[in-house]
């Protein structure tokens, strides 16, 4: 069952040196599985800037933007340090099925800064939201990004295959930063003047697979005339696994 919680509106109304990777107080920063660390800036309406970290002092590592999770069709940014020069590497990719991503004839990723450290190998880049090529890179925007990530080692000076256990995808919101707030009880419903609506999906067994998706049409009950926000969301089940739910909200025009 998932309850929406309504508030009634009653009023009209280049490369860098290792000495410029210095500390940046991020926007939001996810410790992901593997030791892997994905921080980043949302306070540029033009411009992300992202820093990724990987346990490993000699190789590279990338992140992506997925529509479905996987490689093929995301847009992927690696970085490695040149074996030679010393100097960092960057390159905007895209991937056209699950196997070596191809080079975009637009490079629209900037680095600013690889370094190694006592955590790992560090990549620093930036680039636009939108960065207007359509064809090989994600426009990003409000909605949940399925953020991928892979790291692996050196072959001949460039990367090589990252392997099953050294990768990962993780949903997340890039642009806006969530706000978690505690849902309340049902006795204060009331007090604080909000209003709550439940829909329900009968006789719907939550799959065992790792991600799925359910859809069904409901028809949103009248409003007296009267403007409402969703301020929440909370979800119930009779499953007892381990779930992490995302909702999707559409309109019929």
């Amino acid at each position: 069952m998932i309850r929406f919680l309504l508030l009634s509106l009653c009023l009209l109304c280049c490369c860098l040196g290792r000495a410029d990777m210095d500390h940046m107080d991020w926007s939001v920063h996810n410790d992901f599985e593997g030791g892997v660390q994905v921080s980043w800036m949302i306070d540029d309406p033009e411009w992300l800037t992202m820093e990724v970290r990987a346990p490993l002092q000699d190789g590279w590592i990338a992140v992506g933007f997925s529509p479905n999770g996987g490689m093929q069709g995301a847009d992927i940014v690696a970085g490695w340090m040149d074996d030679s020069t010393g100097e960092g590497m960057l390159k905007d990719l895209h991937a056209l099925s699950n196997s070596a991503p191809l080079e975009d004839p637009s490079q629209d990723y900037e680095l600013l800064g690889m370094d190694s450290d006592h955590t790992g190998l560090v990549m620093r880049f930036r680039r636009k939201w939108n960065t207007c090529d359509s064809q090989n890179d994600y426009k990003i925007g409000d909605e949940t990004v399925k953020l991928i990530w892979a790291y692996g080692s050196l072959a001949g000076g460039l990367p090589s295959y990252h392997g099953p256990a050294q990768r990962g995808v993780k949903n997340v919101y890039m642009k806006v930063q969530a706000h978690f707030m505690q849902y309340p009880d049902e006795d204060r419903l009331d007090e604080l003047n909000l209003k709550y609506v439940d829909f329900k999906m009968n006789n719907f067994k939550v799959p065992t697979a790792s991600t799925s998706y359910f859809c069904q049409m409901f028809k949103y009950p009248a409003t007296e005339g009267k403007k409402h926000h969703i301020i929440g969301v909370s979800w119930s089940s009779n499953s007892s696994s381990n779930t992490e739910a995302s909702l999707q909200l559409a309109r019929c025009r």
